[in-house]
């Protein structure tokens, strides 16, 4: 079964017209109820801490992925405005 979470909603911000946050963190939301072998193939940021990463799955992502592991929606927008100086910090490509 192919879950498709991203396109039109999927990145937020200036860049994205029409986009929204609260729809990017309800999708994220979402697929932490897929089962944790479920394949994950990112649009960009391939890299996830073990080099070089172009597919992923979901069980992998769950105690890693920045993003999932924001706690609230507050969170999550802290992190997205925030980012850039996280990767920086934590030496995140």
């Amino acid at each position: 079964m192919i879950q498709y979470c991203g396109g039109k909603w999927g990145g937020a911000g200036d860049f994205f017209p029409e986009s929204s946050a609260r729809a990017e963190w309800e999708s994220l939301r979402r697929i932490m109820y897929l089962p944790d072998e479920s394949l994950v193939f990112p649009g960009h940021d391939y890299y996830g801490g073990e080099g070089r990463m172009e597919h992923s799955t979901i069980g992998y992502e769950k105690p890693r992925n920045p993003f999932l592991l924001c706690g609230s929606f507050e969170a999550f927008l802290h992190m997205k405005n925030n980012w850039n100086s996280y990767k920086v910090e934590h030496e995140i490509r």
